[in-house]
């Protein structure tokens, strides 16, 4: 009989507490600096007296989630993108230029806005495809290609 089955377990394998599993995730840390960063800003507003108002209302809390929403969605898109490998250099350009597109045809010819929204994110996947489609014909990086993409469209925004 060998050793290892004599003493109950294999003697390479040691016993991690659950507690020490919990703080060994990469995303406790991330918590953790979210939790302390609310703190602060709790504790400052407290401290200058805007207990009802500012961050601890709910006006104040609709502000901030709206920003994490705004920023969670493009994070999801942009973290598949880096999954598979790839990245999206012009989205924050892309961003821009989708408010130029909508704002040109809902202030100036008067459209709908839900008319230019449907417009713009119909130019903004047409963006995409392009992108897409000239990272797969030439086999460039997506790096380069989206880096092209960003000064185009910044270029665009500041033309329009």
């Amino acid at each position: 009989m060998t050793t290892a089955s004599a003493t109950g377990g294999d003697q390479r394998l040691r016993s991690v507490s659950p507690l020490r599993l919990f703080l060994s995730r990469p995303e406790f840390g991330a918590i953790v600096g979210a939790i302390i960063v609310f703190l602060i800003f709790a504790v400052l507003s407290v401290a200058r007296g805007d207990v009802g108002k500012g961050f601890l209302s709910v006006q104040g809390a609709a502000s901030y989630l709206e920003i994490a929403a705004q920023v969670g969605i493009l994070g999801a898109a942009v973290s598949l993108l880096m999954i598979a490998g790839e990245f999206d250099l012009s989205v924050g350009s892309m961003i821009g230029f989708a408010g130029v597109i909508i704002a040109i045809p809902a202030v100036q010819w008067n459209w709908p806005v839900w008319c230019t929204v449907v417009l713009a994110f119909a130019v903004s996947g047409l963006v995409g495809y392009l992108n897409g489609l000239v990272v797969i014909k030439t086999r460039l990086p997506s790096f380069i290609v989206t880096l092209g993409s960003l000064f185009i469209l910044r270029g665009l925004t500041l033309g329009l």
